[in-house]
């Protein structure tokens, strides 16, 4: 990675706009495989380095949301260690647009103050109504290409923390980033 990612200015200026954050779960905070016991109890495994970039978006008053399809317990668990408030957090959501504009009301924002990082076609429609559009670089093709012109990154050994922790050697961007306390550091491979 070059020492100073070479980011456009136009995504440098709808990133400087983010005040939200709506992340799908399966394939962009877990790697995408889906584990069960013999009981059917259900298993998923988080970064932690994704947690405590999450955590540190947090804690600079970046609102912080969930939009998943399915619902799971284990994913509520997560949610409440990392201190995501219940009512951002949407299991079971089929409609994914509506749970995106839910929650940009229920924050006051308006879609180009969000960040969507979805991998799948059911968060295409999430990822082209917001102000910026994240996706793995494992993502279905047609959401990786809504993603171009803004971040992918690579979810294989560091999930998240790709678009948690873009840019820490820009200077423009630590400006800012004491913005986005590491959101976007390692975006641009």
């Amino acid at each position: 990675m070059p020492a100073n990612p070479i980011v456009p200015e136009d995504l440098r200026t709808r990133l400087s706009r983010i005040r939200g954050i709506i992340l799908d779960v399966d394939g962009v905070l877990t790697d995408g495989s889906m584990t069960f016991d013999e009981n059917g109890r259900e298993w998923k495994t988080f970064d932690v380095k994704d947690g405590f970039g999450l955590v540190l978006v947090r804690d600079l008053g970046y609102k912080l949301g969930i939009v998943s399809s399915r619902t799971s317990k284990v994913v509520a668990h997560r949610c409440a260690e990392l201190k995501i408030p219940e009512e951002h957090i949407l299991q079971g959501e089929r409609d994914k647009v509506a749970a995106f504009d839910l929650l940009a009301k229920r924050w006051g924002l308006d879609a180009f103050e969000i960040l969507a990082i979805g991998d799948d076609l059911p968060d295409l429609g999430m990822l082209r109504r917001a102000g910026v559009a994240a996706a793995p670089a494992d993502a279905v093709g047609i959401v990786r290409e809504a993603a171009s012109g803004s971040l992918a990154f690579s979810n294989l050994n560091e999930g998240l923390g790709k678009v948690l922790r873009f840019g820490a050697n820009n200077s423009e961007v630590i400006d800012r980033l004491k913005w986005m306390a590491s959101v976007l550091r390692r975006v641009l491979i």
